[in-house]
C-alpha cells in the first residue's frame, strides 16, 4: 500500500477529529462517505418507488421501459433505478467489510 504523503494528514485531521491515530480518522473519513452516498441511493430509490409505485423489481420484470416506448424519462429512471439498487447492495457489503461485520 503507497505511503499517504504528509501534506494529506493535515486534510484528514480538519475532516475528523474523532480517533487518535491517521488510519481510525481515515477509515471514518471513508465511513462517512459510505453513508453520504448510500443516503443518496436510498432518495434515488424511494422517489422513484414513489412515482411509479412499486419496487425496481417489478418495474423491470414488468418491462415498463418497453411499455412507455422507450421515452427518455423511463430510460433515465431505469438506469438510475439500477445504479442506485446495485449501489445500496456494494456499498453494504463494503461497510460491512469496513466495520468487520461481514454477512
Amino acid at each position: 500500500m503507497p505511503a499517504i504523503p504528509k501534506r494529506i494528514f493535515r486534510f484528514i485531521d480538519n475532516l475528523e477529529e474523532s480517533g487518535t491515530d491517521s488510519e481510525s480518522k481515515l477509515k471514518k473519513i471513508i465511513e462517512n462517505e459510505y453513508r453520504r452516498r448510500l443516503n443518496r441511493y436510498y432518495l434515488i430509490d424511494r422517489l422513484l418507488k414513489k412515482k411509479y409505485k412499486m419496487r425496481f423489481k417489478e418495474f423491470r420484470d414488468q418491462e415498463l421501459v418497453k411499455k412507455f416506448d422507450y421515452s427518455l424519462d423511463a430510460e433515465s429512471d431505469f438506469c438510475d433505478w439500477e445504479m442506485a439498487i446495485t449501489g445500496i447492495e456494494c456499498l453494504q457489503e463494503d461497510l460491512a467489510e469496513l466495520s468487520g461485520t461481514n454477512r
